[in-house]
């Protein structure tokens, strides 16, 4: 960007400690050479550079992070600047593309670093390399606060609400109506794919699941849609002091709200069952979660959306299981179970007012929307 002060690096870079595999290696050199050629006029001179490649889930993108120690020559001090680089693979072009508008335009649109609801910073977008970079988020992320029974937990998850409500708050022009094939297709995807690789005992529950979540998802006519963060779960949210940052922006689009607010509760929901922490604790927090994401919503867009959230609540958790048994293929039948029991726990097994009613437990605005749309 235009403002930002431009950066001179050595001649030759900081060789990583391991490129795990000639991939990775040419990621580095890339951006490296791309840094590399914004010499000449600055103030910041990059004295050192440490490069991380960070893990990757099977076929993910190819991600490092850079930890640059830069002295300012005006000031004569000295700061660490962290990037994040993101590079796509053979068979996802165009998602490092698609992930730097939407941060540019999020950006824009009041989610700066200057907010305390907020995304990474875009630096930079290398088309030739199908290559992004942004700057790396601050904090932990706040899968480490589930179960966490304090107030510093409760404002977390607050904040989460604060900031999905934020994003589903923008205005879409001219309106766009959700269409629901994508999602009925994973589903039978994910339906097959675990006939495959589950013991019998549990299929029966998995097919009752999904014709479940098809009926809901079916019945769905005339939804507006929202700019959705696609891939919403504590994972993908960065929490430190009162800011919370929320990254990984690669299934960002039009959709439903709904599916947000599912994801978020079925992978929070899993993630305290598989770490062991108390199902109360979890669903206060949850609670907390849906009270300041209702709260900051107009009430008739809080009550259209919260009948729908059962559906992809439960669908979320199909995906996980069907991504930890057929794609990883984990064979931990107790974590599996835990998965399916995650499914059955989202309320869309029950009748449309009951699964309405035992999401109100949890927050009186959640009790608001579903009295307003029955």
């Amino acid at each position: 960007m235009s403002s930002e002060p431009r950066l001179s690096l050595p001649a030759q870079p900081q060789p990583p400690a391991a490129a795990p595999n000639p991939a990775e290696s040419e990621v580095l050199i890339s951006i490296w050479e791309h840094l590399n050629g914004s010499l000449g006029g600055g103030k910041l001179t990059v004295e050192h550079c440490r490069i991380e490649p960070l893990p990757r889930r099977p076929g993910s993108r190819h991600v490092s992070a850079y930890h640059l120690l830069v002295h300012d020559e005006g000031s004569g001090q000295k700061r660490v600047l962290a990037l994040i680089a993101k590079r796509d693979t053979t068979r996802g072009v165009g998602k490092a593309a698609r992930e730097y508008a939407a941060l540019n335009f999020l950006w824009d649109e009041g989610f700066g670093s200057e907010q305390q609801l907020k995304i990474p910073k875009p630096f930079d977008l290398l088309p030739n390399q199908n290559l992004i970079l942004q700057e790396s988020a601050s904090g932990t992320k706040l899968t480490a606060s589930i179960g966490g029974d304090s107030a510093e937990s409760t404002s977390h998850f607050r904040m989460s609400g604060l900031w999905l409500a934020k994003l589903h708050g923008i205005k879409l022009s001219p309106p766009v109506t959700c269409s629901y094939d994508a999602e009925l297709a994973s589903l039978d995807l994910f339906v097959r794919e675990l006939s495959g690789v589950l013991p019998p005992a549990p299929l029966p529950r998995v097919q009752r699941l999904a014709e479940a979540i098809g009926q809901r998802l079916a019945s769905c006519t005339d939804v507006t849609a929202s700019l959705v963060h696609g891939d919403y779960h504590p994972e993908h949210i960065f929490v430190a002091d009162d800011s919370i940052t929320v990254i990984d922006f690669e299934r960002f689009g039009c959709g439903d709200p709904a599916k947000d607010v599912g994801s978020f509760l079925a992978h929070t929901r899993s993630s305290g069952c598989l770490a062991r922490k108390p199902p109360r604790v979890v669903d206060q927090e949850t609670g907390e979660f849906l009270d300041s994401y209702f709260s900051a919503l107009p009430l008739a867009a809080g009550a259209a959306t919260a009948s729908r959230i059962s559906a992809f609540d439960a669908l979320s958790s199909l995906e996980a299981l069907y991504y930890v048994a057929a794609v990883l293929k984990v064979d931990d039948q107790p974590k599996l179970a835990a998965y399916l029991e995650c499914a059955e726990r989202s309320g869309v097994l029950l009748t449309h007012h009951t699964a309405i009613r035992r999401r109100a437990i949890s927050s009186p605005q959640y009790r608001a929307a579903a009295g307003a749309g029955a």
